[in-house]
């Protein structure tokens, strides 16, 4: 259990919620990012589609409302938060992958996916903000885990290279012909 400043649990309420916004997100983290920006958003729901997925930001529930059909919600909390502990769990559907590899390796060596000279792998990764990110998978490219989440670093030493947040990464085999800028 961690002591972040809000997270997300769960729930099939009885009650209703009055919609605050409908966005277009990459990610699941992407509609976490929304709410924790609106102060009356309660919670949201999440349609993993994609390139199309969509949040319907929560606020209030409706005093005296019933639910007619019960639906997941994800409500926004700062008890009983856990640190999040599988890097590729965060995924969810990412339009861009021909084939996905789930073997990451984490700790300060690198590289993060297979060296294979027949595939050319690739790191696919949600970013702290909630974009789907292609990330090099360069021998001296190295992640490792930080907080509550993980941190992608560039080159040998972690003070001389650039760093990037992510929530979710996996290995994906480059050449993907799904999106405009494929993998």
């Amino acid at each position: 259990i961690t002591d972040a400043a809000t997270c997300y649990m769960s729930a099939t309420p009885s009650v209703p919620y009055n919609v605050l916004e409908i966005v277009t997100v990459e990610s699941q983290r992407g509609c976490e990012v929304q709410c924790d920006a609106k102060t009356p958003c309660a919670g949201f729901s999440f349609n993993d589609a994609g390139a199309s997925s969509s949040c319907v930001l929560l606020s209030t529930t409706i005093p005296n409302g019933k639910c007619a059909v019960s639906t997941t919600i994800l409500l926004k909390t700062t008890m009983g938060c856990l640190l999040r502990t599988n890097i590729t769990s965060e995924l969810g559907v990412d339009p861009c992958i021909d084939a996905m590899v789930p073997l990451v390796r984490v700790g300060n060596s690198g590289p993060i996916c297979p060296i294979d000279n027949t595939k050319n792998y690739v790191i696919r990764a949600v970013d702290a903000d909630g974009s789907r990110i292609t990330l090099d998978n360069d021998i001296y490219n190295w992640m490792e885990k930080s907080e509550n989440m993980w941190v992608y670093r560039f080159g040998k030493n972690a003070t001389m290279g650039a760093s990037i947040p992510i929530v979710a990464a996996t290995c994906a085999v480059a050449a993907g012909s799904k999106c405009p800028c494929a993998p």
